[in-house]
C-alpha cells in the first residue's frame, strides 16, 4: 500500500529520476514514502518499490529494517535482471537529524 506524504508535490524540474527514466532505466525504490509524492510511481519501472511511512521522527529504524530486508532480496542474483538502478532511503539517520 502506497501511503503519500502532507505536502509533497511532484518534482516538475529536470532530475537524476526523470533522465533516468528517460534512458529507459528500471529504478528500484525502498524507502521513505515522500519520495512517490516527488516522484510519482510510474517512474519506478523495477517490480521492487516498496515505500514505507516517514511522519514518525522518533521511529529510527522500522523503516530502516524494512529497507535493509527487502534490499538482501532485491541483491540476490535471481533479481538482478529486474533493475538498473536502486535507490534505497535509509531514514533513521534523515530522522536523527530532525530530531
Amino acid at each position: 500500500m502506497f501511503t503519500y506524504a502532507f505536502s509533497s508535490y511532484e518534482v516538475e524540474e529536470d532530475s537524476l529520476i526523470y533522465q533516468l527514466e528517460a534512458a529507459g532505466k528500471r529504478i528500484a525504490f525502498l524507502g521513505d514514502d515522500t519520495w512517490l509524492s516527488l516522484f510519482p510511481k510510474r517512474y519506478f519501472k523495477s517490480p521492487f518499490v516498496e515505500a514505507h511511512p516517514s511522519f514518525n521522527a522518533w521511529d529510527l529504524d522500522t523503516v530502516d529494517r524494512a529497507v535493509n530486508r527487502t534490499l538482501r532480496e532485491v541483491l540476490l542474483p535471481a533479481h538482478r535482471d529486474e533493475w538498473d538502478v536502486i535507490i534505497a532511503h535509509l531514514l533513521g539517520v534523515d530522522h536523527c537529524g530532525h530530531r
